[in-house]
């Protein structure tokens, strides 16, 4: 389902600055629930920068955490102190602008029939999706299956990156 995908990252690619704030000013005058394509500059370059993330080469997903793992690093020790504190699911949504900038759609715990890996979603369409899962312990890596996680790539110090079918 790519193609979708790279559709998207071309459309994204050939708007001009004017064109951008033409759809960043029209959301404005939009309803709360009405569907707006992005609402800000911010909202632009991570829609752009997490589809071009999406259908990147798995080297290249590696190399986007590598340059970027301080920052993983950080972000996944937040998501730890909330699962200490007993906060389950959806992880550290008060840092979302921090996680955008790494072109992650959401952090959450408990995917993949295992409560024991935080798992950085960058997205995808439908069940096929690209991620990164970090795990303190290499047991609690989620098993692939068909149906599901169809690859695991480990990047290192408990990070993988994930795909789904």
């Amino acid at each position: 389902m790519t193609g979708i995908l790279e559709q998207t990252e071309n459309e994204l690619k050939k708007m001009t600055p004017q064109q951008v704030d033409e759809i960043i000013a029209k959301s404005k005058k939009k309803k709360k629930n009405d569907f707006a394509m992005f609402t800000s500059k911010e909202d632009y370059s991570f829609q752009l920068g997490n589809v071009k993330l999406i259908l990147e080469l798995d080297e290249d997903i590696a190399k986007h955490f590598l340059t970027n793992q301080e920052e993983f690093e950080r972000l996944k020790n937040l998501a730890m102190k909330q699962l200490d504190e007993g906060k389950n699911k959806k992880l550290i949504e008060n840092l979302k602008e921090d996680y955008q900038k790494l072109y992650i759609s959401s952090v959450s715990i408990g995917e993949y029939e295992t409560g024991n890996c935080i798992n950085f979603l960058i997205g995808g369409m439908l069940d096929n999706s690209v991620g990164y899962i970090y795990v303190k312990d290499k047991k609690d890596l989620p098993e692939m299956n068909p149906g599901g996680i169809i690859m695991i790539r480990e990047i290192g110090s408990g990070w993988y990156i994930y795909k789904t079918t």
